[in-house]
């Protein structure tokens, strides 16, 4: 997808899936880090969705590392 394809995708959708973009496994690596993180959350305010239905504002803490451009969550 060119770039002026992806920008059109967000103004059309207000999203954009960029395909293939990171490895696998640093995707699998987020999941797996994130979800005890996300159902922590939904256990203590799953009832009182804050973005609409089924939808939760999560906010997450987090620091930048010197050996990754990704950022390390620190919970």
């Amino acid at each position: 997808m060119i770039t002026t394809d992806s920008i059109r995708e967000i103004q059309d959708k207000g999203y954009c899936v960029l395909s293939a973009h990171l490895p696998l496994r640093v995707i699998d690596d987020c999941r797996d880090s994130f979800w005890p993180v996300l159902l922590a959350h939904l256990k203590a305010h799953g009832h009182e969705p804050n973005r609409g239905s089924h939808r939760h504002f999560l906010p997450m803490r987090h620091r930048a590392t010197r050996r990754s451009s990704f950022l390390t969550l620190t919970y």
